[in-house]
Parts: C-alpha cells; structure tokens; sequence
C-alpha cells in the first residue's frame, strides 16, 4: 500500500494577478477595438434632425450597441482570466 503525503504551500496565493492583468488588457483593448469600429459606422455621431429633434432610432441602437459591445468585452475579459 503506498502512502500519500499533503504537503501544504502556505505561500501559494489564491488570487493569479498575471491573469487578472491580462484579463484587463483584453477587455480594455476590446472597448478600444469595439468603440473605433462604432465610430467608424458613425454611431457616435449624434445630430439633430431639420426639425431640431434628436433621432430616437439612432439614439437606441447606440446605445444598445454600447451595452453589446461592453457586456462582450468583459465576458471575453473574464474568459481571458479565468482560463
């Protein structure tokens, strides 16, 4: 019968900074990369129509592509991390 020893690493830290950091790069580049690309569509332009009134369709789908692209990039962010 082979016995088996647990050996304990009291050093050992629970939290993997490296990831977390490389996480938070991802994510940030991602928002950077998400925000250039919606630019580039022209989402962050934001003008009044002749009559003076702000488009409401315009308004909703950047804003919607806003909340789409940051809730895309922490997910990656977190997959980053946890991997």
């Amino acid at each position: 019968m082979v016995e088996s020893t647990l050996i304990e690493n009291p050093s050992r830290s629970f939290v993997d900074w490296p990831a977390i950091f490389a996480g938070t790069a991802i994510a940030s580049g991602t928002v950077a990369v998400l925000t250039a690309f919606a630019g580039g569509l022209g989402l962050n332009a934001i003008s009044a129509d002749n009559g003076g009134e702000l488009s409401i369709t315009w308004l909703i789908v950047t804003g919607l592509f806003v909340v789409l692209s940051m809730v895309a990039s922490y997910m990656l962010g977190g997959y980053i991390t946890g991997r």
